[in-house]
C-alpha cells in the first residue's frame, strides 16, 4: 500500500485567514486544525475588556439621562425610577446596536482587536448581520433578567459565569457562542 499524499492548503503558503472565500474547510474532525482555537486567557480577557467598554458606555448613557431627567440631589419619585429604569435598558440596547455594527463592518469587537481574536460561525464564515443582532440581543436580555430576578451583585456573578464559561469548554465558547452557532478564533499562531 502507498500513502497517499495530504490533503489541504500547503503550510508554505502562509497563515488561512478564515473570513477569505477561498479558504477551504476542513472536513470532518480536523477543522480544528484550521481555526484555532484561542487560549483560556485570551478568550477571558478580550471577554473582559468588551464588557467593561459596555459596562462604561451603558453608565455614561444612563448618567446623562439621569442628569437630563432628574434634578441632581433630589429624591427619585416611582415614576422616575421607571424611567431610569427604561433609560437602563435603552442604553443597553443601543450599546448592543453598536457591537452588532463594529463586528459587522470590523470583523471584532474591541477586546477581540486587541487580543487578535476573531468571533467566525462553524463553517469558519463571518457572522451575518442577523446573528451578531441575536448574540447581542441574548446577552443584553439575559444580562436585563439575571440582574433584574437575583441582586446585582449575584446576577453579576451570574453574567460572568456565562461569559467565563467559554474557559471551561474546549473551543473556548461560551453560552452565547453555543446559542448563535458562532465560535471565537485566535489569528495569533
Amino acid at each position: 500500500m502507498t500513502a497517499e499524499p495530504p490533503t489541504g492548503p500547503d503550510p508554505a503558503d502562509g497563515p488561512l485567514d478564515p473570513f477569505d472565500d477561498d479558504v477551504p474547510l476542513a472536513a470532518g474532525t480536523h477543522d480544528d486544525d484550521l481555526l484555532r482555537t484561542p487560549s483560556r486567557s485570551s478568550r477571558l480577557l478580550s471577554s473582559f475588556i468588551d464588557l467593561m467598554a459596555a459596562y462604561l458606555v451603558i453608565n455614561v448613557l444612563d448618567a446623562i439621562v439621569i442628569v437630563a431627567a432628574v434634578h441632581p440631589g433630589k429624591k427619585l419619585t416611582s415614576t422616575q425610577q421607571r424611567e431610569e429604569l427604561v433609560a437602563f435598558v435603552v442604553a443597553a440596547l443601543l450599546v448592543a446596536v453598536g457591537f452588532v455594527v463594529l463586528e459587522h463592518y470590523t470583523g471584532r469587537s474591541l477586546g477581540r482587536r486587541l487580543l487578535r481574536l476573531r468571533l467566525v460561525t462553524k463553517n469558519g464564515q463571518r457572522p451575518t448581520i442577523g446573528q451578531l443582532s441575536l448574540r447581542y440581543l441574548v446577552m443584553v436580555l439575559f444580562t436585563i433578567f439575571v440582574l433584574a430576578l437575583f441582586a446585582v451583585p449575584l446576577g453579576t456573578l451570574i453574567v460572568l459565569f456565562a461569559l467565563g464559561s467559554a474557559a471551561v469548554q474546549p473551543m473556548r465558547r461560551n453560552v452565547f457562542d453555543m446559542v448563535t452557532g458562532t465560535r471565537v478564533v485566535s489569528d495569533a499562531g
